[in-house]
């Protein structure tokens, strides 16, 4: 592998980007497996101190036995491999000094090697036994944590609960009742029954595998909460490959920003539970528990149903201190976790960014963010509390449009069919709570009033349109923005009303001012060139295409064949192209600069 020191300058780039940050985590096999060459001479270079390791990292066993090396370095020093990196022993209880409470169960499910071992497995053997589980249960009701050797850890809780839970193996009932479809068929039948045991126990409020099939891939189901305690929320997230192997082959790209490829990649702000005060806000999208009320179901693999390409999830708003946590996966098929402490007055600031291979959202849109590719993160604008990115299947053309009669385009640079994406997740602009609603709507109309008078320099007026669907799959949300020449501006309402009335779709004028849709019902916004918005509220059973607000500019601009996003993907060259035009053109109105 020999990717240890280049993961720790990605770390160290992150650090001084998006940081400071607290510690990291690296979940999964951050040593990969024995095969010398090297990887060993990188475990040599950090066991002599020749790798610069930014910040605290925590490192955790996978599926492979450790180094000897390292085993005998984790013996003499009782867990510190060098300066700044830490091994988890396959039992650990880390409560840090914020009141975070994290759990490690190191290395893999065997059954007869589980229930056959009187004694808890070393690292020298990649699995758990029951004595292991055992000693993660009893270290989770100790006042003493870890002990002195990691000195961020405080104890004094004797509660069983902890905050994150991480983990190779996936827990085996963790798809019950869940719709989202799984990225392989095998990952219906993996999974360790120990593991469901550890979660019933403490009821994580986070679960990280890494273990999720070969190549791991990434899956994110459903949030759900437990009979006894009904405003503890657990969610579940696992990850694929950082640096691994794809399905096709392909090696993976190796790169780490805040806008990383969230394929391996999980960003997320949690208040620890100590600090929290008062009922959480429930997600819209809960399930009942896999743990406690089901048998496991069997999914279905992501081939078969049109899924969505991006999970986001919500949490509740800090009210005092919270920690930023940043998620993904090491070349050796681990993942790494930052935490960064930032003061937050009752406010959410950091990103949830999770990526799927399939590339799209549950509006049916593409954000620019899925399998690697030459065009970075640095390629989008990242505000505050949003940030602008490219759609997958453009609607707005910038090639051979020349040679086709009347097709009424802009000439803006690389097309500029944008969408206008909240950092934190919400299902809909009219979920955002009351406390956050000001800042995230402020920046996303910032950034609306810059592409007005972007796409006005080439001639083009600005149509924004929102789906606002309320489902169990839940969904993010996000403002797409269209450019129509001025030409058309007139006849930007009249496209609208009228294929409104052939579908029986009834519009409201919406004032500027009104709040967005606060009744919980579904909706479709769209804000015309001179500033009136029209709004249809989507009732419970009644159809209402996803895909009406493109189909409609498609006919106005005459690119009909481009109403559907999958008639419209390109290569990665042109992509590229297209990406770099707008932001070269678009540097000089970014709000976010």
């Amino acid at each position: 592998m020999g990717c240890i020191g280049a993961l720790f300058d990605k770390i160290l780039s992150i650090h001084k980007k998006h940081g400071p940050f607290n510690l990291a985590l690296c979940i999964g096999d951050f040593f990969g497996p024995i095969t010398g060459g090297d990887n060993a001479g990188e475990v040599e270079k950090l066991l002599g101190g020749r790798l610069h390791v930014p910040l605290p990292c925590y490192v955790m066993q996978g599926e492979y036995p450790l180094p000897e090396v390292v085993i005998e370095r984790f013996s003499k020093t009782n867990g510190e491999l060098c300066d700044n990196v830490f091994l988890l022993s396959k039992s650990a209880v880390l409560t840090t000094a914020e009141g975070l409470r994290i759990a490690c169960i190191g290395g893999t499910y065997k059954p007869a090697i589980y229930s056959g071992s009187e004694i808890p497995h070393g690292f020298s053997s990649p699995y758990f036994t029951s004595q292991t589980v055992s000693k993660l249960l009893s270290n989770a009701t100790s006042p003493h944590g870890l002990g002195a050797p990691l000195s961020s850890i405080v104890s004094s809780v004797t509660s069983p609960s902890i905050d994150v839970l991480i983990s190779h193996d996936w827990p085996s009932v963790i798809t019950g009742f869940s719709t989202i479809p799984l990225p392989s068929p095998e990952l219906s039948n993996i999974g360790s029954p120990p593991i469901n045991e550890i979660i019933t126990e403490t009821k994580p409020r986070y679960i990280f595998c890494s273990g999720g099939g070969h190549p791991p891939s990434f899956w994110e189901r459903e949030p759900f909460t437990w009979a006894d305690e009904a405003d503890r929320v657990s969610r579940f997230v696992g990850l694929g490959a950082f640096g691994g192997e794809q399905v096709d082959g392909r090696k993976q790209r190796v790169r780490v920003s805040l806008n990383l490829n969230p394929f391996w990649f999980y960003a997320f702000t949690i208040t620890p539970e100590v600090q929290i005060t008062g009922a959480a806000q429930l997600p819209v999208n809960m399930t009942p528990n896999p743990f406690t009320d089901s048998p496991r179901h069997l999914k279905r693999p992501f081939e078969s149903v049109e899924s969505e390409t991006f999970r986001w999830r919500t949490w509740p708003a800090p009210t005092r201190l919270s920690l930023q946590i940043i998620l993904f996966a090491t070349a050796q098929q681990g993942m790494l976790l930052a935490t960064q402490m930032v003061v937050n007055h009752g406010k959410v600031t950091s990103a949830v960014l999770v990526e799927d291979r399939r590339g799209t959202d549950n509006h049916g849109n593409y954000p620019r963010r899925g399998p690697p590719r030459e065009v970075g993160p640095d390629e989008f604008s990242v505000g505050g509390e949003c940030y602008l990115t490219f759609p997958k299947g453009p609607l707005v053309p910038t090639r051979g449009t020349e040679k086709r009669e009347n097709v009424e385009i802009s000439k803006v640079p690389g097309g500029g069919h944008v969408l206008i994406v909240p950092i934190a997740h919400f299902v809909t602009l009219g979920t955002i709570p009351g406390e956050l609603r000001a800042s995230i709507l402020g920046e996303c109309e910032g950034y609306q009033a810059a592409l007005r008078a972007f796409y006005a320099q080439h001639d083009a007026t600005a149509v924004f349109f929102e789906v606002g669907r309320i489902s169990a799959k839940g969904g993010h949300a996000h403002i797409q923005a269209v450019p129509v020449p001025l030409t058309l501006e007139g006849r930007v309402e009249s496209a609208f009303r009228d294929a409104a009335r052939l579908q029986g779709i009834e519009f409201d004028v919406e004032e500027a001012s009104s709040p967005n849709n606060e009744d919980g019902d579904g909706y479709f916004r769209v804000e015309l060139p001179n500033g009136k918005r029209l709004m249809h509220h989507i009732r419970g059973g009644l159809p209402f295409s996803v895909q009406f607000g493109r189909k409609v500019l498609a006919s106005l601009l005459k690119v009909e064949e481009r109403a559907d996003w999958k008639t419209c993907l390109q290569s990665e060259e042109d992509d590229k192209a297209d990406v770099l035009a707008f932001k070269a053109a678009f540097a000089p109105f970014d709000p976010s600069c």
